[in-house]
This record gives structure tokens, sequence and C-alpha cells, in this order.
């Protein structure tokens, strides 16, 4: 694991700090409380609040251990002090899975606060990724995501599952986020910018004079790397410019490495697309 001992605490009492003065101010902002899905009838009240739900599914990304069950066995050993009513391991992990909802209104209200601070000059960038559901030679006996999942193409070749789709700015700062099939066309990734101003760029498999023309039309000047097909003319200036794509290509590979770490299937489309979130907010928050 990467942490031990001490360090363990302090990351895990840092991130709930983060997320608790999330779910607080995006409760204020909003005019309602943020709870655990689901009214109590009955019975005991629950074990975990919705801030430290959400910590310990990030918690594990810190930790670095790569399956569910391995990561409740380390929490029920080192930290029974920190939470004496740990559900179990199937009511954890189904805690985790319902929690996801709340997890991506905070990477979405993360989005809206990075927009609101966004300035007309600043450089956006933004990218996709393939999120494979499995290997190709599994795809006939991939049960899963089967009615979500489609076969899709990148430069790394042919997958099936979904493609991510990030913009963000020229600090890191996550500005908008998508998921879609895998066979979708990268273009359509380019709503990503609707409704902001200033200067975008993205790869070759982003050109699009449709596209171009309707952001420019409300103040976003959007360039792209040219095909292999289309004549090279661009200035150095430009060349500069287009070059910090690498940014967001680093992130990405850097929230893709996280999920790396999960390597257990997912037994549900919830389930999968949780890690995703919950990476998502670890990696942005």
């Amino acid at each position: 694991m990467l942490l031990e001992g001490e360090n363990e605490q302090m990351v895990l009492v840092s991130l709930y700090v983060m997320v608790d003065d999330l779910v607080k101010t995006l409760s204020k902002s909003q005019g309602f409380r943020l709870k655990l899905p689901g009214p109590i009838k009955r019975g005991r009240p629950p074990a975990l609040c919705l801030s430290e739900a959400v910590t310990l599914g990030l918690f594990r990304y810190a930790l670095n251990i790569k399956d569910v069950k391995h990561y409740h066995r380390h929490i029920v050993s080192h930290y029974s002090d920190f939470f004496p009513r740990l559900p179990n391991y199937q009511n954890f992990m189904s805690l985790l899975n319902r929690v996801s909802g709340y997890v991506l209104l905070l990477v979405l209200w993360i989005c809206h606060c990075n927009k609101e601070h966004l300035q007309q000059e600043d450089l956006l960038i933004i990218d996709t990724s393939a999120l494979k559901v499995c290997e190709k030679g599994r795809i006939s006996e991939h049960k899963v995501c089967k009615e979500l999942a489609r076969i899709g193409k990148t430069t790394q070749g042919w997958f099936y599952g979904f493609k991510l789709g990030l913009v963000v700015d020229a600090l890191g700062h996550l500005i908008s986020v998508a998921i879609r099939p895998g066979n979708a066309d990268d273009r359509k990734f380019l709503t990503l910018f609707r409704g902001l101003k200033g200067v975008g760029i993205g790869d070759a498999g982003f050109v699009s004079k449709d596209w171009a023309a309707k952001l420019f039309e409300q103040g976003f000047l959007f360039l792209t790397n040219v095909k292999k097909s289309m004549k090279r003319l661009i200035t150095k200036a430009r060349h500069e410019l287009l070059k910090k794509r690498q940014l967001v290509e680093i992130r990405l590979a850097q929230l893709k490495h996280r999920i790396q770490q999960a390597v257990s299937l997912a037994r549900s489309p919830l389930g999968y697309f949780s890690r995703w979130v919950y990476a998502l907010l670890y990696s942005f928050a």
C-alpha cells in the first residue's frame, strides 16, 4: 500500500474534511440537506453518515487496495475506532454504490464552481479516453453492461465499453465531463463547450467545421490538430498551444490508473460506474 500508520489516518481525516465541506457547501447553496438515500422506517439508524460513506469510497484509491473486499477487511482491522458500526461487506458495497449518485452530484458541483471562476482568456482542453468493460475476447460472454456498452475504436485500437470525455483548464481543474457509449464520435463531446467563452483545443478527432462555427458564434474559438490527409499550415505559436493537450492526457492517465487499482469485476452497471465517479471526485476535488 502507498500509506501506512499515521499517514493513513491523516489522509483519511483530510478526505473527510474535504468531503464534509463539499456536502455542506452544496447543501447550503441548494437549500436542502444532503443525506443518505432512503427513509429510515425502523431499526437502528445508519452506521455511517453521507460524508463518511463518500470518504470511505475515496479512501481506497489513496491506499491502492485492489478490491472492495480486501479494503473492507482493512477498514475493519485498522479503523474500528473511527467506524465502530461499519456494515458487513455486502451492505458496505451496496452502500458505496447507492451513494455514488451523490458523488456524481459533488463532481458536477465542482464543475459548476470551476466554470464560475473561468476568465474569458482561459485556455480549455478537451480529450476522450476508452473505458473498457472487458477484454475483446470476452465480448460475447459479457453481461453486466451488455445493454449499454458498445464497440468503439481509438488510436490504441478497438475496445468494448464506453468513452469518457473531459474538459479541463490550463491548471488541470475539471470543467466538464461526460460518458457515452464506446461507438460515440469524439465530436459529440464538443457539447461540453456549450455556454463557454474563450479558447479551446483538442486533437484531430475533434475536427468539425459545423461545430467550430457554432462555438465561434457563442464567442468560443476552438482549435484542433489536423488529420494526416489535411494540409499542415500552422503557426509556431498555435503549435505550442496545441501541445498543451498533454495536460488533459496526463489527468486521464492518472484517472485510469486509479480505476485499474480496482480490478474486481462489477456485478451491475451501477457498480461499474460508481468506481468511475469516485475516481473522478478523488482526482479533481
